[in-house]
């Protein structure tokens, strides 16, 4: 999972992928086994220029057997998503 968090950030971050995905929103499978830390970050939007692992951790404790997933949102969802409310984490 982390080579492939790792491949969707390196495209992210390209200029014209940040033009029409410029937010990223953090995804969680809360249960049993979820780390509080992990559970707590679920469903809050980071911009496109912010690597997934700066935000997941990157030690052994964060990265092993992480389940997280960032899902990519588009620029006209960012625009519906902030008119009900949504804004940026600050973290």
């Amino acid at each position: 999972m982390d080579a492939i968090q790792t491949a969707i950030d390196e495209e992210k971050m390209h200029p014209e992928v940040q033009e029409y995905f410029p937010v990223w929103r953090y995804v969680n499978p809360v249960d049993a086994r979820s780390r509080p830390e992990h559970a707590a970050r679920n469903g809050r939007y980071y911009p496109a220029s912010v690597p997934f692992a700066s935000v997941r951790g990157t030690d052994i404790g964060d990265v092993a057997n992480c389940r997280c997933d960032q899902i990519l949102i588009d620029r006209f969802e960012w625009a519906q998503l902030r008119e009900r409310g949504a804004r940026l984490a600050r973290e």
